[in-house]
C-alpha cells in the first residue's frame, strides 16, 4: 500500500506558509499554527509537532500532528475544497495513531467532512464535535490606544510562574510541646516562600497553634484547616488472609493510568497529574483490576500515609474499597512497616471501615492551608 502522506521538512514550510496566505481568512489556523511552530523552533525547544502533505503538494491539504502526551491534536487544513486526494492519504496513512486520543482541531466544514469520511470504515468512536466561531484582528489593523494604571505592567512570562498555582507543601513537626524555638526559627527562616500558597499537613495540635501564630501576626490569609484522625496498623499485626477472585487482580499501576486517576481526584489541581506521576514512577500506587479494567485504587503517598483511595463509581457498594485497603495493607505488613492513613473528620464510612479492620485510632492533626503575602 502507497502511504501518501509526505513528511514536510520546516524549511520549507514558508513555502506552504506562500500559499495559505493566499487564502486568508479561511486559512488563519493554519498559517498561524506553522509561523508560531517555527518560531518555537528557533529557540531550540524540543516539541513533537511534525507537517505531512498529500504526495508532498500542499495544494492537496497539510496535516499537523501536536503531540501532546496521550492526546495527538491533529490540524488539518486544505486550500482547495476538493479533499479527494487528502481523503484518500489520511485513509491509508500511518502517520496518525488512531488508537489515540485523536482530537482533530480548527476543522473548517469541507475538511470536517473529509475526515467522516476517511474514518468511516475504522470503528472509530467521536467523543465531541465543538463548533467555534474564528475572530480575526488584521495585521495592519490600527493599534489600539492602551495606558496601564499606575503599578500595571504587561510583559512576558517567565518560568517564575509556571508554579504558582501549584502545590507547595512545609512538612512541620515538634516532639516538644513547647514550639517556642521553632516559631522563631519559622519567622526568621528564608527557606520557606511564603509568597506562596502553603499547605502544612498532618500537624499536631502544637504545631497547628504556632501556625496559627505565624498566620495572625503577619497577616497571611487562612483559607481552611482541615481536622482528621490518624489511624494505624502495627506493623506486628497478622496480614489479612486474602483470596482474589479468579477475574480480579491487584497490581503496580503504570503511568497508563495517571490521567484517569487525577482526573477523578475531587482535589485535583493545576500539576497534580505530575505527583501521581510521581507516585506511579516510585511504585507507590496500586489498582485493582477486573479482567483488563481498573476499578479501584489506592496509593502510598510520599510520607508513607496511605491516601487517594478510590473506586469508580458503577463499581461501589461491592467491598471492593475494603479489599483495595486490605491488600495494601498486606503490602505494607510484609514489608514490616506500619499502615498508616489519615481520615477527615466526619467521613463515618471511612472511620468505620478502619476500625473494622482494627486499625487505631491514635490522634488528631490538622492540614493547615494558607496564602502569604
Amino acid at each position: 500500500m502507497v502511504h501518501r502522506l509526505k513528511l514536510v521538512p520546516i524549511q520549507k514550510w514558508p513555502e506552504i506558509r506562500s500559499l495559505l496566505k493566499l487564502y486568508l481568512p479561511r486559512s488563519i489556523a493554519g498559517q498561524n499554527f506553522l509561523k508560531t511552530r517555527e518560531e518555537i523552533e528557533k529557540i531550540g525547544y524540543g516539541y513533537k509537532a511534525e507537517v505531512y502533505c498529500p504526495d508532498g503538494d500542499a495544494s492537496n491539504g497539510i496535516v499537523a500532528l501536536n503531540v501532546k502526551d496521550k492526546l495527538c491534536e491533529v490540524n488539518i487544513q486544505c486550500p482547495k475544497y476538493d479533499t479527494g486526494k487528502l481523503e484518500e492519504a489520511l485513509r491509508t496513512t500511518e502517520v496518525i495513531d488512531w488508537t489515540k486520543c485523536v482530537k482533530l482541531i480548527y476543522a473548517q466544514k469541507h475538511v470536517m467532512q473529509c475526515m467522516m469520511k476517511a474514518i468511516r470504515d475504522k470503528n472509530i468512536a467521536i467523543k465531541e464535535v465543538i463548533p467555534s466561531v474564528t475572530f480575526v484582528k488584521y495585521n495592519n489593523d490600527p493599534l489600539f490606544d492602551v495606558s496601564l494604571p499606575k503599578g500595571y505592567s504587561f510583559e512576558a512570562l517567565t518560568l517564575k510562574y509556571v508554579d504558582m498555582n501549584s502545590f507547595y507543601e512545609v512538612i512541620i513537626q515538634c516532639p516538644n510541646n513547647d514550639t517556642t524555638e521553632l516559631e522563631e526559627a519559622l519567622k526568621t527562616t528564608k527557606v520557606i516562600d511564603w509568597a506562596r500558597k502553603l499547605e502544612v499537613p498532618f500537624a499536631p495540635k502544637n504545631v497547628r497553634d504556632c501556625m496559627e501564630r505565624i498566620i495572625n501576626e503577619r497577616n497571611y490569609t487562612l483559607q481552611y484547616i482541615d481536622i482528621t484522625d490518624t489511624f494505624i496498623l502495627k506493623r506486628n499485626a497478622t496480614p489479612f488472609n486474602m483470596r482474589l477472585a479468579p477475574e480480579l487482580s491487584f497490581k503496580l499501576l503504570t503511568l497508563h493510568y495517571k490521567d484517569t486517576v487525577n482526573n477523578a481526584w475531587p482535589h485535583k489541581y493545576p500539576g497534580s497529574d505530575w505527583y501521581f506521576e510521581l507516585l506511579i514512577k516510585a511504585n507507590l500506587g496500586y489498582g485493582l483490576f477486573k479482567g483488563d479494567e481498573l476499578i479501584s485504587w489506592v496509593f502510598i503517598k510520599e510520607m508513607g500515609a496511605l491516601g487517594h483511595l478510590y473506586t469508580l463509581e458503577e463499581h461501589r457498594r461491592k467491598g471492593y474499597g475494603e479489599l483495595v485497603l486490605k491488600l495494601i495493607s498486606n503490602v505494607l505488613l510484609n514489608e514490616g512497616k506500619y499502615v498508616v492513613a489519615f481520615c477527615i473528620k466526619g467521613n463515618e464510612n471511612a472511620c468505620k471501615l478502619y476500625k473494622k479492620l482494627n486499625f487505631e485510632n491514635v490522634q488528631v492533626v490538622y492540614w493547615c492551608n494558607f496564602i502569604g503575602n
